[in-house]
């Protein structure tokens, strides 16, 4: 199927671009920013703390199971701040790390031909492993 044009009633497409030009504002942004460290914080609880489901029948009872969840989560966090655990990076992508594989190879040697993947490794594999040799080389982050 091809292209879709969408062609919305006016009052629609007015109260669309009246949200759209909100969120341009200093005072939307803020807000947006503490709801970003909460859904943050949510998709953590539900990722690695089984937030989503609760093991208990009965409102008190999943109430405390989720005020010792909130707790255990808090724990962790200090746990990591205490001991300086660095927060996960984001994955890096095909492109990204072809570019950095290419900036790998022209600091290290001329390259005379484009670089070439290991057989059975992948560009992101390789671009992870040229990270990990510059940042412990090179003894600062990469830039």
């Amino acid at each position: 199927m091809g292209r879709r044009i969408t062609l919305r009633p006016q009052a629609e497409y007015e109260a669309i671009q009246q949200a759209r030009a909100q969120e341009d504002t200093q005072e939307w942004k803020e807000q947006y920013a503490h709801r970003a460290g909460v859904e943050g914080r949510i998709s953590q609880g539900v990722r690695a703390f089984g937030l989503r489901r609760c093991r208990y029948h009965g409102l008190d009872k999943a109430r405390l199971q989720h005020q010792l969840t909130a707790t255990a989560m808090n724990f962790h966090r200090l746990n990591a701040w205490w001991n300086d655990t660095p927060k996960a990076r984001t994955r890096t992508s095909h492109v990204a790390a072809l570019r950095l594989l290419s900036r790998f190879l022209t600091r290290r040697t001329v390259l005379s031909r484009p670089p070439t993947r290991p057989p059975g490794a992948s560009w992101r594999t390789v671009g992870q492993a040229c990270r990990a040799s510059w940042s412990t080389e090179g003894g600062g982050r990469y830039r």
